[in-house]
Protein backbone atom coordinates (compact mmCIF):
# COMPACT_ATOMS: atom_id res chain seq x y z
CA UNK A 1 0.00 0.00 0.00
CA UNK A 2 1.24 3.40 -0.72
CA UNK A 3 -0.09 6.48 0.86
CA UNK A 4 1.28 10.11 -0.45
CA UNK A 5 1.07 13.07 1.44
CA UNK A 6 -1.03 16.08 0.34
CA UNK A 7 0.32 19.35 1.03
CA UNK A 8 -1.44 22.82 1.20
CA UNK A 9 -0.51 26.16 2.65
CA UNK A 10 -3.49 27.27 5.17
CA UNK A 11 -2.38 30.27 6.32
CA UNK A 12 -3.92 32.76 4.45
CA UNK A 13 -7.10 30.66 4.29
CA UNK A 14 -10.57 31.37 6.49
CA UNK A 15 -10.18 30.54 9.54
CA UNK A 16 -6.44 30.77 9.83
CA UNK A 17 -5.65 34.00 8.48
CA UNK A 18 -6.65 35.40 11.93
CA UNK A 19 -5.42 33.13 13.71
CA UNK A 20 -2.00 31.59 14.17
CA UNK A 21 -0.80 28.69 15.40
CA UNK A 22 0.24 30.56 18.57
CA UNK A 23 -3.40 31.18 19.23
CA UNK A 24 -4.55 27.57 18.32
CA UNK A 25 -2.02 26.44 21.41
CA UNK A 26 -2.72 29.38 23.82
CA UNK A 27 -6.75 27.99 23.46
CA UNK A 28 -5.78 24.64 23.49
CA UNK A 29 -6.51 23.51 20.04
CA UNK A 30 -10.24 23.81 20.39
CA UNK A 31 -12.38 21.48 17.62
CA UNK A 32 -14.91 24.72 16.73
CA UNK A 33 -11.59 26.56 15.08
CA UNK A 34 -11.11 23.10 13.03
CA UNK A 35 -12.54 22.60 9.87
CA UNK A 36 -12.77 18.93 8.40
CA UNK A 37 -13.53 20.46 4.57
CA UNK A 38 -10.54 22.53 5.20
CA UNK A 39 -8.16 20.46 6.49
CA UNK A 40 -8.67 16.95 5.49
CA UNK A 41 -10.66 17.59 1.59
CA UNK A 42 -9.75 14.46 0.63
CA UNK A 43 -11.99 12.10 2.01
CA UNK A 44 -11.41 8.41 2.60
CA UNK A 45 -13.86 5.70 2.52
CA UNK A 46 -16.77 6.93 0.91
CA UNK A 47 -18.78 5.60 -1.89
CA UNK A 48 -17.07 8.45 -4.19
CA UNK A 49 -13.46 6.97 -3.58
CA UNK A 50 -11.57 3.71 -3.25
CA UNK A 51 -8.95 5.44 -0.47
CA UNK A 52 -9.17 4.17 2.80
CA UNK A 53 -6.40 6.36 4.09
CA UNK A 54 -5.23 9.89 2.83
CA UNK A 55 -2.95 12.52 4.60
CA UNK A 56 -2.03 16.45 4.33
CA UNK A 57 0.23 18.90 6.07
CA UNK A 58 -1.73 22.30 6.37
CA UNK A 59 0.63 25.43 6.74
CA UNK A 60 -0.39 27.94 9.09
CA UNK A 61 1.32 30.94 10.50
CA UNK A 62 3.90 29.24 12.67
CA UNK A 63 3.01 26.06 12.74
CA UNK A 64 1.72 22.56 11.20
CA UNK A 65 -1.57 20.91 11.21
CA UNK A 66 -1.34 17.41 10.24
CA UNK A 67 -4.92 15.98 9.23
CA UNK A 68 -5.65 12.16 8.20
CA UNK A 69 -9.09 11.21 6.88
CA UNK A 70 -9.09 7.26 6.99
CA UNK A 71 -12.06 4.29 6.66
CA UNK A 72 -12.68 2.53 9.59
CA UNK A 73 -12.90 -0.55 7.47
CA UNK A 74 -9.52 -0.85 6.52
CA UNK A 75 -8.08 0.68 9.46
CA UNK A 76 -8.05 1.74 12.89
CA UNK A 77 -6.10 3.98 15.07
CA UNK A 78 -3.31 1.73 15.75
CA UNK A 79 -2.65 0.93 12.17
CA UNK A 80 -2.87 5.35 11.62
CA UNK A 81 -0.86 5.49 14.19
CA UNK A 82 2.16 3.11 12.81
CA UNK A 83 1.70 5.11 8.97
CA UNK A 84 2.08 8.32 11.35
CA UNK A 85 5.61 7.09 13.02
CA UNK A 86 6.30 6.22 9.82
CA UNK A 87 6.06 9.62 8.46
CA UNK A 88 7.80 10.84 11.44
CA UNK A 89 10.77 9.08 10.78
CA UNK A 90 10.75 10.23 7.24
CA UNK A 91 10.88 14.22 8.57
CA UNK A 92 13.71 13.66 10.94
CA UNK A 93 16.68 14.35 8.01
CA UNK A 94 14.87 17.77 7.40
CA UNK A 95 16.97 20.25 9.34
CA UNK A 96 14.55 22.91 9.08
CA UNK A 97 10.63 23.70 8.05
CA UNK A 98 11.91 25.40 4.53
CA UNK A 99 13.01 22.39 3.42
CA UNK A 100 9.49 20.60 4.14
CA UNK A 101 7.93 22.87 2.57
CA UNK A 102 9.58 23.25 -0.45
CA UNK A 103 11.19 19.75 -1.30
CA UNK A 104 9.57 17.77 -3.90
CA UNK A 105 10.98 14.81 -2.24
CA UNK A 106 8.67 15.80 1.14
CA UNK A 107 6.01 16.56 -0.98
CA UNK A 108 5.49 13.26 -3.05
CA UNK A 109 7.28 10.67 -1.08
CA UNK A 110 5.35 7.15 -0.61
CA UNK A 111 5.77 5.49 2.48
CA UNK A 112 5.13 1.84 1.74
CA UNK A 113 3.36 -0.27 4.02
CA UNK A 114 3.44 -4.14 4.06
CA UNK A 115 0.00 -5.51 5.09
CA UNK A 116 0.87 -9.32 4.99
CA UNK A 117 -2.26 -11.41 5.65
CA UNK A 118 -2.18 -13.96 8.62
CA UNK A 119 -1.01 -17.70 7.51
CA UNK A 120 -2.85 -19.32 10.41
CA UNK A 121 -6.51 -17.65 9.57
CA UNK A 122 -5.64 -18.37 5.94
CA UNK A 123 -5.04 -21.84 5.83
CA UNK A 124 -7.33 -22.61 8.66
CA UNK A 125 -10.50 -20.61 6.96
CA UNK A 126 -13.08 -22.54 5.61
CA UNK A 127 -15.10 -22.18 2.17
CA UNK A 128 -16.90 -17.95 2.86
CA UNK A 129 -19.93 -19.22 1.81
CA UNK A 130 -20.35 -22.11 3.71
CA UNK A 131 -18.62 -20.40 6.63
CA UNK A 132 -20.87 -17.66 6.48
CA UNK A 133 -24.46 -19.55 6.60
CA UNK A 134 -22.96 -21.36 9.77
CA UNK A 135 -22.33 -18.50 11.72
CA UNK A 136 -24.57 -15.33 10.01
CA UNK A 137 -27.61 -16.26 12.16
CA UNK A 138 -25.27 -15.68 15.64
CA UNK A 139 -26.39 -12.18 16.74
CA UNK A 140 -23.22 -12.34 19.62
CA UNK A 141 -21.01 -12.27 16.52
CA UNK A 142 -22.10 -9.71 14.31
CA UNK A 143 -22.18 -7.12 18.02
CA UNK A 144 -18.95 -8.52 18.49
CA UNK A 145 -18.01 -6.87 14.81
CA UNK A 146 -19.43 -3.94 15.54
CA UNK A 147 -22.21 -4.58 13.24
CA UNK A 148 -26.07 -4.58 13.30
CA UNK A 149 -27.50 -8.40 12.83
CA UNK A 150 -31.16 -8.38 11.02
CA UNK A 151 -29.97 -5.56 8.67
CA UNK A 152 -26.39 -6.67 7.85
CA UNK A 153 -28.35 -10.82 6.41
CA UNK A 154 -30.42 -8.63 4.03
CA UNK A 155 -28.52 -4.88 3.93
CA UNK A 156 -30.19 -2.75 1.65
CA UNK A 157 -28.42 -1.09 -1.65
CA UNK A 158 -28.35 2.40 -0.07
CA UNK A 159 -26.73 1.08 3.19
CA UNK A 160 -23.58 2.86 3.60
CA UNK A 161 -21.38 1.61 6.15
CA UNK A 162 -21.15 3.69 9.13
CA UNK A 163 -18.44 4.89 10.70
CA UNK A 164 -17.45 5.53 6.94
CA UNK A 165 -14.63 7.92 7.46
CA UNK A 166 -12.41 9.76 10.31
CA UNK A 167 -12.43 12.31 9.48
CA UNK A 168 -15.22 12.42 6.97
CA UNK A 169 -15.25 16.06 5.21
CA UNK A 170 -17.67 15.82 2.86
CA UNK A 171 -20.17 13.26 5.09
CA UNK A 172 -20.53 13.53 8.73
CA UNK A 173 -21.90 10.51 10.76
CA UNK A 174 -25.68 11.59 11.40
CA UNK A 175 -27.40 12.11 14.27
CA UNK A 176 -31.38 13.34 14.53
CA UNK A 177 -30.52 16.82 12.85
CA UNK A 178 -30.26 18.44 16.47
CA UNK A 179 -27.83 21.09 16.90
CA UNK A 180 -24.83 19.49 19.18
CA UNK A 181 -22.03 20.18 20.96
CA UNK A 182 -18.60 19.66 21.13
CA UNK A 183 -16.03 19.60 24.43
CA UNK A 184 -12.65 18.47 25.42
CA UNK A 185 -12.31 17.30 29.29
CA UNK A 186 -9.24 16.37 30.81
CA UNK A 187 -8.47 13.92 33.70
CA UNK A 188 -5.57 14.45 35.55
CA UNK A 189 -3.67 11.87 37.60
CA UNK A 190 -5.58 12.46 40.79
CA UNK A 191 -8.70 12.91 39.79
CA UNK A 192 -8.47 9.75 37.69
CA UNK A 193 -7.15 7.74 40.93
CA UNK A 194 -10.21 9.47 42.77
CA UNK A 195 -12.53 8.18 40.14
CA UNK A 196 -11.44 4.90 40.10
CA UNK A 197 -11.39 4.34 43.69
CA UNK A 198 -15.17 5.68 43.71
CA UNK A 199 -16.07 3.61 40.96
CA UNK A 200 -14.47 0.34 42.02
CA UNK A 201 -16.99 -2.33 43.08
CA UNK A 202 -18.19 -2.15 46.77
CA UNK A 203 -16.79 -5.84 47.52
CA UNK A 204 -13.22 -4.45 46.83
CA UNK A 205 -12.55 -8.09 45.49
CA UNK A 206 -13.30 -6.88 41.41
CA UNK A 207 -10.92 -5.10 39.88
CA UNK A 208 -11.71 -2.65 37.19
CA UNK A 209 -9.14 -0.49 34.94
CA UNK A 210 -9.18 3.10 35.04
CA UNK A 211 -10.02 3.02 31.45
CA UNK A 212 -13.69 1.20 32.98
CA UNK A 213 -14.31 4.07 35.16
CA UNK A 214 -13.81 6.97 32.27
CA UNK A 215 -16.17 4.90 30.83
CA UNK A 216 -19.00 4.03 33.47
CA UNK A 217 -18.53 7.45 34.39
CA UNK A 218 -18.89 9.37 31.32
CA UNK A 219 -21.58 6.38 30.08
CA UNK A 220 -23.80 6.86 33.61
CA UNK A 221 -23.42 11.05 32.80
CA UNK A 222 -24.54 11.51 29.71
CA UNK A 223 -27.61 9.23 30.26
CA UNK A 224 -28.16 11.04 33.18
CA UNK A 225 -28.32 14.57 30.69
CA UNK A 226 -30.42 12.85 28.28
CA UNK A 227 -33.32 11.65 30.34
CA UNK A 228 -33.39 13.32 33.64
CA UNK A 229 -34.61 17.06 32.51
CA UNK A 230 -34.00 19.38 36.15
CA UNK A 231 -35.53 22.44 33.89
CA UNK A 232 -38.63 20.50 33.88
CA UNK A 233 -38.97 18.54 37.03
CA UNK A 234 -38.34 15.19 35.43
CA UNK A 235 -36.60 13.15 37.99
CA UNK A 236 -36.03 9.40 37.45
CA UNK A 237 -39.12 8.55 39.56
CA UNK A 238 -41.02 10.16 37.23
CA UNK A 239 -40.24 8.39 33.99
CA UNK A 240 -42.49 5.90 32.56
CA UNK A 241 -42.40 2.13 33.06
CA UNK A 242 -41.41 1.47 29.48
CA UNK A 243 -38.86 3.95 29.38
CA UNK A 244 -37.42 2.60 32.69
CA UNK A 245 -37.74 -1.06 31.57
CA UNK A 246 -35.52 -0.28 28.58
CA UNK A 247 -31.52 -1.40 27.98
CA UNK A 248 -28.83 1.15 27.43
CA UNK A 249 -25.81 0.05 25.99
CA UNK A 250 -22.30 1.14 26.24
CA UNK A 251 -19.84 -0.33 23.73
CA UNK A 252 -16.40 -0.42 24.28
CA UNK A 253 -13.59 -0.94 21.51
CA UNK A 254 -10.77 -3.88 22.08
CA UNK A 255 -7.45 -4.11 19.88
CA UNK A 256 -7.82 -7.93 18.78
CA UNK A 257 -3.81 -7.33 18.52
CA UNK A 258 -3.51 -7.43 22.00
CA UNK A 259 -5.72 -10.31 21.95
CA UNK A 260 -3.90 -13.70 23.31
CA UNK A 261 -3.68 -16.14 20.16
CA UNK A 262 -4.91 -13.73 17.66
CA UNK A 263 -1.94 -14.06 15.23
CA UNK A 264 -1.74 -10.33 14.49
CA UNK A 265 1.64 -8.18 15.09
CA UNK A 266 1.14 -4.91 16.60
CA UNK A 267 2.56 -3.56 13.37
CA UNK A 268 -0.18 -4.54 11.33
CA UNK A 269 -1.81 -1.77 9.48
CA UNK A 270 -5.76 -2.82 9.22
CA UNK A 271 -8.60 -2.84 11.11
CA UNK A 272 -8.76 -5.80 14.17
CA UNK A 273 -10.56 -4.17 17.35
CA UNK A 274 -13.71 -5.68 18.32
CA UNK A 275 -16.80 -4.07 20.34
CA UNK A 276 -17.17 -5.30 23.76
CA UNK A 277 -21.06 -4.52 24.49
CA UNK A 278 -22.60 -3.77 28.01
CA UNK A 279 -26.31 -3.52 28.77
CA UNK A 280 -27.74 -2.28 31.74
CA UNK A 281 -31.33 -1.18 32.60
CA UNK A 282 -32.19 2.60 32.53
CA UNK A 283 -33.46 2.38 35.84
CA UNK A 284 -30.34 1.39 37.51
CA UNK A 285 -28.04 3.65 34.82
CA UNK A 286 -29.70 6.42 36.21
CA UNK A 287 -29.17 6.28 39.31
CA UNK A 288 -26.64 8.93 41.37
CA UNK A 289 -24.82 5.60 42.82
CA UNK A 290 -24.78 3.49 39.03
CA UNK A 291 -21.15 4.38 38.62
CA UNK A 292 -19.41 1.04 40.36
CA UNK A 293 -22.18 -1.21 39.18
CA UNK A 294 -21.58 0.37 35.73
CA UNK A 295 -17.40 -0.10 35.75
CA UNK A 296 -18.13 -3.93 37.42
CA UNK A 297 -20.23 -4.68 34.17
CA UNK A 298 -18.16 -3.30 31.64
CA UNK A 299 -14.72 -5.27 33.22
CA UNK A 300 -16.57 -8.46 33.43
CA UNK A 301 -17.73 -8.08 29.94
CA UNK A 302 -14.47 -7.54 28.75
CA UNK A 303 -12.82 -10.12 30.32
CA UNK A 304 -15.55 -12.66 29.55
CA UNK A 305 -14.80 -11.44 25.66
CA UNK A 306 -11.02 -11.83 26.06
CA UNK A 307 -11.46 -15.35 27.35
CA UNK A 308 -13.78 -16.50 25.15
CA UNK A 309 -11.25 -17.67 22.28
CA UNK A 310 -14.35 -19.67 20.47
CA UNK A 311 -16.15 -16.25 20.09
CA UNK A 312 -12.83 -14.42 19.02
CA UNK A 313 -12.16 -17.12 16.27
CA UNK A 314 -15.72 -17.37 14.87
CA UNK A 315 -16.11 -13.71 14.55
CA UNK A 316 -13.09 -13.61 12.65
CA UNK A 317 -15.00 -16.77 10.25
CA UNK A 318 -18.09 -14.11 10.06
CA UNK A 319 -15.80 -11.36 8.91
CA UNK A 320 -13.88 -12.69 6.82
CA UNK A 321 -16.96 -14.49 4.77
CA UNK A 322 -19.34 -11.52 4.64
CA UNK A 323 -20.26 -11.61 1.01
CA UNK A 324 -20.56 -7.76 0.72
CA UNK A 325 -19.02 -6.04 2.62
CA UNK A 326 -19.88 -2.49 1.35
CA UNK A 327 -23.21 -2.21 2.58
CA UNK A 328 -22.77 -3.06 6.21
CA UNK A 329 -24.80 -1.30 9.38
CA UNK A 330 -23.33 -0.72 12.40
CA UNK A 331 -25.00 -2.09 15.40
CA UNK A 332 -25.89 1.17 16.76
CA UNK A 333 -28.74 3.45 14.86
CA UNK A 334 -27.38 6.29 16.14
CA UNK A 335 -25.01 7.46 18.86
CA UNK A 336 -27.42 10.16 20.50
CA UNK A 337 -30.12 7.84 22.08
CA UNK A 338 -29.94 5.30 24.44
CA UNK A 339 -26.72 4.11 23.65
CA UNK A 340 -22.63 5.35 24.23
CA UNK A 341 -20.34 3.72 21.60
CA UNK A 342 -16.64 4.97 23.31
CA UNK A 343 -13.39 4.72 21.61
CA UNK A 344 -9.32 5.00 23.42
CA UNK A 345 -6.14 6.53 21.81
CA UNK A 346 -5.32 6.75 25.45
CA UNK A 347 -2.43 4.13 24.78
CA UNK A 348 -1.19 5.15 22.09
CA UNK A 349 2.25 6.91 22.31
CA UNK A 350 1.34 10.31 19.60
CA UNK A 351 3.17 12.74 22.06
CA UNK A 352 6.57 10.57 21.97
CA UNK A 353 6.46 10.91 18.02
CA UNK A 354 9.64 12.55 16.99
CA UNK A 355 9.07 14.52 13.61
CA UNK A 356 12.93 15.73 13.31
CA UNK A 357 14.34 19.53 14.53
CA UNK A 358 12.55 21.18 12.19
CA UNK A 359 8.66 20.10 13.53
CA UNK A 360 9.56 18.50 16.93
CA UNK A 361 6.79 16.75 18.70
CA UNK A 362 2.99 16.74 18.28
CA UNK A 363 1.65 18.98 20.98
CA UNK A 364 -2.20 18.23 20.09
CA UNK A 365 -4.68 15.21 18.87
CA UNK A 366 -8.12 16.46 18.05
CA UNK A 367 -10.74 15.22 15.79
CA UNK A 368 -12.31 17.89 13.86
CA UNK A 369 -16.17 19.28 14.48
CA UNK A 370 -18.97 17.98 13.61
CA UNK A 371 -17.53 14.48 12.49
CA UNK A 372 -19.48 12.24 15.19
CA UNK A 373 -22.86 13.08 16.24
CA UNK A 374 -22.75 11.37 19.64
CA UNK A 375 -18.99 11.36 19.54
CA UNK A 376 -17.09 9.94 22.52
CA UNK A 377 -12.90 9.31 22.39
CA UNK A 378 -9.96 9.21 25.11
CA UNK A 379 -7.23 10.99 23.32
CA UNK A 380 -3.98 10.03 23.48
CA UNK A 381 -2.34 9.87 27.34
CA UNK A 382 -0.78 13.93 27.12
CA UNK A 383 2.57 14.59 28.35
CA UNK A 384 1.68 15.51 31.77
CA UNK A 385 -0.10 12.29 32.71
CA UNK A 386 -3.31 14.02 31.79
CA UNK A 387 -6.31 12.33 29.52
CA UNK A 388 -8.07 14.17 27.22
CA UNK A 389 -11.84 13.16 26.44
CA UNK A 390 -13.67 14.45 23.44
CA UNK A 391 -17.09 14.61 24.30
CA UNK A 392 -20.20 15.52 21.41
CA UNK A 393 -24.14 15.83 22.74
CA UNK A 394 -27.16 18.01 22.26
CA UNK A 395 -26.22 21.32 23.39
CA UNK A 396 -29.10 21.12 26.09
CA UNK A 397 -27.63 17.72 27.18
CA UNK A 398 -23.99 19.13 27.37
CA UNK A 399 -25.36 22.40 29.65
CA UNK A 400 -27.42 19.71 31.74
CA UNK A 401 -23.44 17.82 31.81
CA UNK A 402 -21.89 20.86 33.03
CA UNK A 403 -24.60 21.59 35.81
CA UNK A 404 -24.06 17.81 36.91
CA UNK A 405 -21.36 18.52 40.15
CA UNK A 406 -20.60 14.73 40.14
CA UNK A 407 -19.64 14.67 36.30
CA UNK A 408 -17.61 17.46 36.81
CA UNK A 409 -15.99 16.21 40.67
CA UNK A 410 -13.09 14.29 38.64
CA UNK A 411 -12.69 16.25 35.26
CA UNK A 412 -12.61 20.20 33.51
CA UNK A 413 -13.39 21.99 30.62
CA UNK A 414 -10.26 22.19 28.33
CA UNK A 415 -11.83 23.82 25.46
CA UNK A 416 -14.50 23.22 22.75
Amino acid sequence: MSVKLDVADLSESPGFKERSYVSLREAKMPPNWLDAELLAPCVAGVATTTKIFTGRVNWVEGGCLLAISISHAAFDAQGAFTVIKYWAQLCQNSENLSELRSSPISQSRETKVKTGANPLLIQTMPSPRVAFDNLKLRPELWTFLGLHFEDNLAPATSTHSLPTCIPAAAKAIPGDQTRTRTCIFSFSDRNSAALKAAATPINGKDWISTKDAYTAHIWTSLMRARFIDKDESRLIGELDEETHKLLSSVSVAIDGRTLPGCGFPTSRINNTVYCCQTQLPLSIVLTSDALPTAAGAIRQNIEAMKSNQDLIDDANALAASIPDVGHLSWVFKDFLNRDLVTTSWTDLPFYDLDFGPALGNPEFVRIPRDQFAGLCCMLPRRPNGDIEVIINARENEMGRLFDDTNFLKYTKLVCE
